[in-house]
């Protein structure tokens, strides 16, 4: 598994705002919508948290691996058994 995958999760009426959060270890994940915020990639810059509201606009959720250019970035995971509760 990758060491910098990231679950994100895009708005119907925002797509250029990207929520995510990091998954960092081989394991089922259970995510809290408060668990999501804006830039988690990156520490240093401003971050939003996913409001409840936001629910009914989820468009899509995807994964990233995140590059590294010193090194390749192989990456071989399954994502399975995801389920969105309110």
């Amino acid at each position: 598994m990758p060491t910098n995958l990231r679950m994100f999760v895009n708005l119907t009426d925002s797509p250029e705002t990207q929520y995510c959060v990091a998954v960092t270890a081989p394991k089922t994940y259970t995510f809290l919508w408060g668990d999501l915020y804006t830039n988690c990639w990156d520490s240093t810059a401003m971050q939003t948290k996913l409001a409840g509201t936001a629910l009914t606009k989820i468009k899509e959720i995807t994964w990233q691996v995140g590059t590294n250019a010193s090194n390749s970035m192989p990456f071989d995971f399954t994502v399975s058994n995801v389920k969105i509760n309110p």
